[in-house]
């Protein structure tokens, strides 16, 4: 559509990893934000898509932590 006026962007750097065909990336500055997709072109997507539901979550809540990252303290028998 002629005229139509591109929305404000913001540039991020994520880490991408390749995994059994499929791209995922995560956003180190921003813990809890990453995304996926079949390619290159659907992560970018995903990602934008994931910012807006990361920038604009109503509920003040700490970010989610990617399963692969969590820390746990356990009592053991010594």
């Amino acid at each position: 559509m002629k005229g139509t006026v591109e929305s404000n962007k913001i540039e991020l750097q994520v880490a991408i990893h390749e995994e059994d065909g499929m791209y995922w990336a995560e956003v180190p500055s921003h813990p809890g934000l990453f995304a996926s997709g079949q390619t290159m072109d659907e992560l970018i997507e995903a990602l934008g898509e994931a910012w807006i539901m990361y920038t604009h979550d109503e509920k003040p809540s700490s970010p989610a932590i990617h399963p692969t990252t969590q820390s746990l303290n356990v009592l053991v028998p010594a």
